[in-house]
């Protein structure tokens, strides 16, 4: 049975560029990642919202 094309683009990627692979970190969800953008900036956003 052949592997999917994509994944085995990855795979030989990873290989190629292991620092790129090798954080171990997983990928935030876009409403995670503006929920932490939100939480960082929060004074910010609540002057522009006041003016």
């Amino acid at each position: 049975m052949s592997q999917h094309p994509l994944a085995q683009t990855a795979r030989e990627l990873e290989k190629r560029h292991p620092k790129l692979f090798s954080q171990g970190k997983k990928a935030l969800s876009f409403e995670e990642a503006m929920k932490r953008t939100k939480e960082k900036h929060a004074e910010i956003i609540k002057r522009l919202e006041d003016n």
